[in-house]
């Protein structure tokens, strides 16, 4: 037997704490059951808590980054009803390892709930933070021997740096969430936490707790932008615009509050009162003699509903009006496909006589098979196309082209966000159908348009 210790070279340094790490790893739940969740047998997000403010005193003035990793991240569905409790906590206890290697002896790591996990690590830089969150992206996302449940998980990361003696546990915990919350809706691997989304999350929250309230009590409204004619500009059509105007915020844009009501499930029941009120102004704009057709906006999420076309047919019927008098305006994307359920209702809106144009045509979108296998009728050129064209033959081209492409196939070409008379000069000379924006008429109240059309049937001055 020896009698003298033995020397560790640089590589036996190196491996040791993995090596203690995978002896003692088996031993931790029983040796620290008290600091575990009974469930997974790990630590948990109290004992996330109690760490770091145990922590925070005898380290003041430091900067450990908290991590919150989602390692699952299945839209609309919980965990445990997607795999089932058992499976889940097997799955858990599996992703916690994953992490536990990536990390090495670094961190140590805290079921936070469902699939998310949390720790806190000290590395000089966060180039070294960002590089360790792809590692652990790398890792957490290999394919799964589980046969019986093949799943690629898809990982979001919330990154919050902390101060030690300064930032509460609550503080850094909200933070991570903030973090993860923007790159799960921003669809990257991670987020850091800053001020402004914080911020911004916190208005998004008013907006969402306020919507229902808001269609009570009369706080949303419409708006109508007019479409004139390129021959003669008389007014031919009217777009309903949602405006909010929220009680504690102010006026929203729709720009901000729409993306919010789609990401929750809030969009249907907004886009029902649009529809509503939309139609009755219609009813009595046609009881006042005032022959001008209506586009409503709908969204991806409104079209994916099975019998959403059959009930607004009757809707539009209950009101005394005709299919025709309406347009449906849709916006390109990858959800619009011709084999979908979104493709169905399309069809069944155009069977029965309503109109549907494709909204903001050429911002980017290029597949363009559905402009003959879906009944379109109107192509409305995005705003970035007009732009240009006063001042920019390339642009002119563009344009020119577009225009003609829609009267090859038979569509009605509307040019929408024509802001200045030049554009609007431009877009006649090039033969489009139709013409909205600002240059024309801004978005006014229904009784203002009623107004103007009244003294004006033909023109709007």
């Amino acid at each position: 037997m020896e009698s003298l210790p033995r020397k560790l070279s640089l590589t036996d340094r190196r491996t040791l704490p993995s090596l203690i790490g995978a002896v003692t790893r088996p031993l931790r739940p029983h040796a620290l059951s008290s600091r575990h969740g009974t469930s997974s047998g790990l630590l948990d997000r109290h004992t996330f808590t109690i760490d770091y403010t145990t922590r925070s005193p005898r380290l003041p003035g430091r900067s450990p980054v908290a991590v919150l990793v989602d390692v699952l991240d299945l839209p609309n569905a919980e965990p445990c009803q997607a795999f089932g409790m058992a499976s889940l906590e097997t799955r858990v206890r599996q992703d916690a390892a994953r992490i536990e290697a990536a990390l090495d002896g670094q961190a140590e790591v805290h079921h936070m709930g469902g699939s998310r996990f949390a720790f806190l690590v000290e590395l000089p830089t966060r180039d070294d933070i960002e590089r360790l969150v792809e590692a652990l992206h790398l890792r957490l996302t290999q394919p799964r021997e589980d046969a019986a449940q093949p799943l690629r998980p898809l990982v979001h990361v919330g990154l919050c740096q902390a101060e030690t003696g300064k930032d509460s546990a609550d503080d850094i915990i909200r933070g991570m969430f903030v973090g993860l919350h923007w790159a799960v809706s921003s669809q990257v691997t991670y987020c850091w936490y800053s001020a402004p989304r914080d911020e911004s999350l916190r208005r998004e929250y008013h907006l969402l707790a306020g919507a229902r309230d808001g269609l009570r009590h009369d706080e949303f409204h419409l708006l109508y932008q007019p479409r004139f004619r390129g021959s003669d500009l008389s007014a031919v059509s009217a777009e309903a615009l949602i405006r909010w105007d929220h009680p504690r915020l102010g006026p929203v844009s729709p720009a901000e509050f729409i993306p919010v009501f789609e990401r929750n499930a809030l969009m249907e029941k907004v886009t029902e009162w649009v529809v509503d009120r939309a139609l009755e102004q219609l009813s009595c704009w046609r009881r006042d003699g005032i022959t001008l057709g209506l586009s409503i906006n709908l969204s991806a999420r409104n079209v994916a509903r099975a019998g959403m076309a059959d009930a607004l047919v009757a809707r539009i019927h209950a009101e005394g009006l005709r299919c025709s008098d309406l347009e449906i305006e849709i916006t390109e994307g990858e959800w619009l496909r011709v084999n979908s359920v979104p493709g169905e209702q399309l069809r069944r809106m155009a069977s029965a006589g309503i109109r549907l144009a494709l909204d903001d045509f050429g911002s980017g979108y290029s597949n363009f098979a559905y402009l003959t296998e879906l009944p379109i009728h109107t192509l409305k050129l995005d705003k970035s196309l007009i732009d240009g064209i006063s001042t920019d033959t390339r642009a002119r081209l563009k344009v020119r082209a577009i225009i003609g492409l829609a009267h090859d196939l038979g569509y009605t070409a509307v040019a929408e966000g024509a802001e200045t008379a030049d554009q609007v000069t431009t877009l006649r000379e090039l033969g489009c159908d139709q013409i909205q924006g600002f240059a024309l008429c801004r978005p006014i109240s229904a009784t203002e348009l009623t107004d103007r059309l009244t003294v004006a049937p033909h023109l709007l001055e």
